[in-house]
């Protein structure tokens, strides 16, 4: 294998919310997040998700589509402002989609897409 140094494990997320507000994050859904929401019976999560079937293609799941509507939300609809200001939470952090839990996933990709987490 090749070995890759992400000095990921010095990262230190400010809890700004620029990338819950700011990322295309509509495609970051995995089938593994999907079955895990359904088996919690996470309704008020389901709800904002797209399954895309295709006779050919395994399904897609396209999230934080706005209830009722065909339109997706700008920003994720899980961000809160926290009571420490200028911080943000995520309101489904223990069950938040596999790829936010691994964002960024290198100092590069950190740097590409505006994030202000530190590396200590």
């Amino acid at each position: 294998g090749i070995w890759l140094e992400t000095a990921m494990p010095h990262f230190k997320c400010r809890q700004c919310g620029n990338c819950c507000q700011n990322l295309k994050y509509h495609n970051a859904c995995s089938e593994k997040d999907y079955k895990q929401w359904k088996a919690l019976d996470r309704k008020d999560i389901l709800e904002k998700v797209i399954i895309i079937q295709s006779n050919s293609q395994p399904p897609q799941y396209k999230i934080w589509k706005e209830p009722g509507t065909s339109r997706f939300y700008q920003k994720c609809p899980w961000l809160q402002p926290s009571s420490i200001k200028a911080r943000y939470e995520c309101r489904i952090h223990d069950v938040k989609p596999e790829y936010c839990r691994q964002y960024p996933l290198t100092r590069k990709h950190a740097m590409m897409t505006g994030c202000k987490g530190t590396f200590d």
